[in-house]
């Protein structure tokens, strides 16, 4: 009887891609993603000339099929967002970092770049991604992986912990034929808790809350030509839309007023605390995009608080998040630029736009 493959059997997995434009080994360790197994699809172009050839049928001449300039794929999904692997996506979005050492943990800052990183040139966070079979060489891998959306989303009905939601792989290249045979791993499952929520504020002041929503693009688009594929990503524009749900109050009302008048305002929610693992903080400057839904009855219910991140050039970040885990990841201290694996230059940085490359002895 032939294989049962059921969704449970299929593992995405995912790995830092060393150089952009070569995809990880099959028989490297992989780290698992908490998920139901995504589809990522073979995109090809499907050429039907309309031709006569003085004969009444197709003719075979007339098809043709390539993959030029396909941007592949995964299906969206949805993964509990955990201390130990959360940085990652954020990293894919924003492509953009400081890591700092904080006591024996290390500290990340994810904000939006003012140049985005030249990924030919290996900057930014991208990734070599399977989705695993439990078959020989029916494996689908794509590389030169990054993200263009994400959803954060918390609340105490949605399980009660952040997920990370609407999250799929872009990439550059596909092949429906890989074999992985390295182990994966799974982070352990320290999920940030809705009722561990240490802080929750606009305009430095405390809210009734009832669930928040940030949604993340940085919009990216294909440029370039290289070989029949596009070359590289360009991310034209970062965007965050933010709802927030609270209770009809005194402090939902004067946001009423901020509304009308198109005031910014500031937002704050943190778990954890300064300075310690675990530590998660997501703030932001912004405006509020539609008068404020009131959803209230007489025993009091929540409305919501729809908002667009903006920002000020030197004066105020649009959105921030800092999250502190155990893992020291070396994003932040160099980077190598590679003429080919067997020669690379290095070269010092501190800045928030290029990863580290380097190994550790």
């Amino acid at each position: 009887m032939a294989d049962i493959i059921t969704n449970s059997d299929v593992k995405i997995a995912f790995k830092d891609q060393e150089v952009f434009g070569v995809a990880e080994d099959d028989t490297d360790e992989k780290q698992g993603v908490a998920t139901e197994a995504s589809g990522i699809n073979s995109q090809i172009n499907y050429i039907d000339l309309f031709a006569n050839r003085a004969q009444r049928y197709s003719h075979s001449n007339n098809i043709s099929v390539n993959q030029n300039g396909r941007v592949y794929e995964t299906d969206k999904f949805k993964i509990p967002a955990i201390k130990n692997q959360l940085d990652y996506f954020l990293y894919g979005i924003f492509q953009s970092i400081v890591e700092t050492a904080n006591g024996a943990n290390y500290q990340k800052t994810f904000t939006f770049p003012l140049r985005q990183p030249d990924f030919t040139s290996h900057e930014g966070k991208y990734f070599t991604v399977w989705l695993q079979q439990p078959v020989s060489d029916v494996s689908q891998k794509i590389n030169d992986s990054i993200f263009s959306e994400l959803d954060l989303i918390c609340s105490a009905e949605n399980d009660g912990i952040l997920w990370i939601d609407g999250l799929s792989y872009l990439a550059r290249n596909h092949t429906d034929l890989a074999n992985p045979s390295g182990t994966v791993t799974y982070p352990d499952q320290d999920e940030f808790n809705y009722y561990d929520i240490s802080k929750a504020q606009i305009d430095s002041t405390d809210l009734v809350l009832n669930g928040i929503k940030f949604t993340i693009r940085n919009n990216a688009k294909r440029l370039g030509i290289d070989s029949g594929k596009f070359k590289t990503y360009i991310l034209p524009r970062y965007e965050v839309e933010a709802e927030i749900q609270i209770l009809y109050d005194s402090t939902a009302q004067s946001l009423m007023a901020k509304a009308k008048n198109g005031s910014s305002i500031t937002f704050e929610f943190q778990w954890g605390t300064v300075n310690t693992d675990g530590y998660l903080n997501i703030s932001g400057n912004a405006k509020i995009s539609q008068a404020v839904n009131i959803e209230h009855d007489q025993g009091g219910n929540y409305c919501t608080i729809r908002m667009l991140c903006v920002g000020e050039y030197g004066l105020t970040e649009p959105f921030q998040i800092v999250m502190i885990n155990p893992t020291n990841r070396y994003w932040n201290y160099h980077y190598m630029i590679f003429k080919d694996r067997a020669d690379c230059i290095w070269q010092d940085r501190t800045d928030n736009i290029f990863q580290d490359r380097s190994i550790y002895v």
